[in-house]
């Protein structure tokens, strides 16, 4: 039998992406597409004036950091400047880019209300909604501008289209991210054909005129503003797409006013309601922590422990983002991703953690906490859930610290008395100690491991299964039901992307991923 092995290292196009920081990867996209407007304005094809562009874009991105810059030092916490950058840059898409000092100023009024927002429109420490949105629709309260969305133009429609997918994939967004875009997108055309237009042209002047893609990757997404499990996204997206063409349908199919007062039908206004059934969904409270212990579990992976200041409600194999802020954060921000590995209901929430040399700004802070040390979460979500019937057996594949989920599964159905059957195969970089091993043996369940070399000390009634790589047909000569089993698989994205089409050729129907995208 020739022996599988871990997954392998090659990288392609779309896992160097996951690669990148989110906010890199959003700001960049965002500024990219600014600087495709500025060439095509400059060529004739954008009804702008360059310098109008390269001026306001200059203005919302220069006032959103320096408000973001005093704000913070008032809150005495660090600026993370990248997150102004894009309320700037996305402020500059959203107002009428011109010379005049009045459009400057509602470019600047966007950026500023929407960076200060950041800070004051919170609800017991939870986000309310996307800053830019909130700043929009509170101007347009006041009377003082309307959006234009000048981003959805034909020039810029291929770039638009390209990193909207882009950033759609990379935040697990697909879905919801496609419902919405169907969804406005055909409310929008009967609209329009409603109103005399051809069914062609309606719906390519829905596609390349109206910021349908730009909000569906660019706002849909925003990390604060979603809900915690994807159904519960569908259904946002669902209502903000019915919102975003509202205004159409009253005016074209039933000839009603698109206005009550100074409140108008709006892309933002739309999403600012799906922003608030997000929240809805979302946990009721702040989720305050205090530590308990930061200890190593293996050579670069850590285990956090942490006292929940109230009981903390989630389901196994969820995730928590933790918001640790210090001083000078690179890139990866001060908020970050984990998946939990205590059951729910559990004294202590833990976390696990691989620290790789050389480590994020984050994670050496994270190392280097305290007990007693104060933190806070911004959310929890995931679907990466056990099966609902006990009696479905399942295969759980790890890859490195992709195993901590799979913790809060067996710790919350050993909890609960659940006797399924389990079998978790787990790819490991070296052969040394194996992380979080004690809490795998207390769970009972049957492992294989698969590392490079023989690991030092194997439990008993484990087995190991070499070092060549897993395939679709070294897979069932290790689990020779993985065909009737619903699989598990948690890991870096490319490990992922690899592993899946490795359990779908080995006949595997039920499939369950949890990429750790940006970790």
């Amino acid at each position: 039998m020739t022996a599988p092995a871990a997954a392998p290292r090659r990288l392609g196009p779309l896992a160097l992406i996951d690669a990148v920081p989110m906010h890199r990867l959003v700001s960049v996209s965002l500024a990219v597409i600014g600087v495709i407007a500025v060439v095509s304005a400059a060529v004739g094809s954008l009804s702008y004036s360059p310098l109008a562009l390269a001026v306001s874009a200059t203005v919302g991105v220069g006032v959103a950091v320096a408000v973001n810059a005093g704000a913070a030092a008032l809150a005495r916490r660090s600026p993370h400047h990248e997150s102004a950058v894009i309320t700037g840059l996305i402020a500059f898409f959203l107002a009428w880019p011109s010379l005049s000092p009045l459009d400057l100023s509602v470019v600047a009024g966007l950026s500023a209300l929407g960076v200060a927002s950041k800070y004051l429109l919170v609800w017991r420490g939870r986000q309310l909604a996307n800053p830019v949105v909130v700043a929009a629709v509170a101007l347009g309260l006041a009377g003082v501008s309307s959006e234009i969305w000048w981003v959805a133009s034909e020039p810029l429609f291929p770039a638009v289209l390209v990193f909207s997918l882009l950033i759609l994939r990379r935040t697990r967004m697909m879905l919801p991210g496609l419902v919405f875009i169907v969804v406005a997108l055909a409310g929008t055309v009967l609209g329009s054909v409603s109103g005399g237009a051809a069914l062609p042209d309606a719906l390519l002047g829905a596609l390349v005129s109206t910021p349908i893609l730009f909000l569906a990757g660019f706002m849909l997404t925003e990390p604060i503003t979603l809900a915690p499990r994807t159904a519960q996204r569908v259904i946002v997206a669902v209502v903000t797409g019915v919102l975003f063409s509202a205004p159409l349908l009253l005016a074209s199919v039933l000839h009603l006013p698109t206005s009550l007062g100074p409140l108008t039908l709006s892309p933002a206004f739309a999403l600012l309601v799906g922003n608030l059934i997000s929240f809805a969904f979302g946990p009721r409270r702040a989720l305050r922590f205090t530590v308990a212990e930061v200890a190593e579990e293996a050579p670069a992976v850590w285990s956090v422990s942490l006292l929940p200041e109230q009981p903390t409600r989630f389901e196994p194999g969820q995730y928590l983002e933790l918001s640790l802020p210090h001083r000078r954060s690179d890139s990866g921000g001060t908020r970050r991703v984990f998946s939990m590995t205590t059951a729910p209901g559990a004294v202590e929430v833990g976390l696990g953690v691989r620290v790789d040399e050389p480590a994020s700004t984050f994670k050496r802070e994270l190392r280097a906490l305290q007990p007693g040390d104060q933190l806070s979460a911004t959310r929890i979500g995931g679907d990466f859930v056990p099966p609902a019937d006990p009696r479905q057996a399942v295969l759980y594949i790890a890859a490195g610290i992709g195993v901590t989920p799979f913790l809060s599964h067996l710790a919350a159905e050993q909890s609960a008395g659940v006797d399924r059957d389990r079998v978790l195969v787990y790819l490991l970089r070296d052969g040394g100690p194996i992380p979080f091993q004690d809490r795998l043996m207390a769970a009972g369940i049957r492992v294989i491991v698969v590392a490079p070399t023989v690991p030092d000390a194997l439990p008993e009634g484990w087995s190991y299964a070499g070092a060549s790589r897993l395939t679709a047909d070294t897979l069932p000569a290790l689990v020779p039901d993985v065909a009737h089993r619903h699989c598990f698989i948690s890991g870096s994205p490319s490990a992922v992307g690899q592993l899946r089409h490795v359990v779908r050729r080995a006949g595997a129907s039920h499939v369950t991923t949890d990429a750790f995208a940006g970790y």
